[in-house]
């Protein structure tokens, strides 16, 4: 049998399971200690994130401190599909621009008080701001009235792409 006949992933069994407790020890101070409520929560940012027109493959910018959002955001782009790319905070406009260009970024997910380095940059990218409103971005707050029934569009394989790092 082959090894990727045996591989699955629909981010309900034992293994995420498993993940979402150690999800839970990590970030225990943020108030996520339910493994099903990440499930949840992922799920919901998972179908937000959906009906904002993001699809697997494409690549997000994800640039958050250590907070809920920051591990919600990338449990949903596991079950999308898309190719997360971190970002430190401390990064600089030429920086982002950079990053943007030559990583191909499709969205943006950031703080609120990081969206000022991203106003003279104009590609043209889903916006999500996490904190706090701002023009021209859609709020990561909507995600909480969005349902949590989460139906992959597709299977996810263990040799997908999940991380592009950018390096000093």
């Amino acid at each position: 049998m082959k090894p990727d006949a045996q591989a699955k992933d629909t981010s309900t069994g034992p293994s995420f399971a498993r993940f979402s407790v150690a999800l839970s020890v990590v970030i225990g101070w943020a108030h996520l200690p339910v493994p099903n409520e990440n499930a949840k929560r992922s799920g919901r940012v998972a179908a937000f994130f959906r009906s904002l027109g993001m699809k697997r493959g494409d690549r997000l910018l994800l640039m958050l401190g250590n907070e809920v959002a920051l591990w919600e955001t990338f449990l949903a782009c596991m079950k999308l599909g898309i190719v997360v790319v971190p970002a430190t905070t401390l990064l600089a406009r030429e920086d982002i621009r950079d990053r943007m260009e030559r990583g191909q970024i499709a969205h943006v997910v950031a703080g609120a008080d990081s969206i000022p380095k991203f106003s003279d940059i104009s590609h043209s990218v889903t916006r999500i701001s996490v904190g706090g409103e701002a023009s021209g971005w859609h709020n990561f707050a909507e995600s909480v009235t969005t349902s949590s029934a989460f139906v992959p569009d597709a299977e996810t394989h263990r040799d997908d792409p999940l991380l592009l790092y950018f390096t000093s």
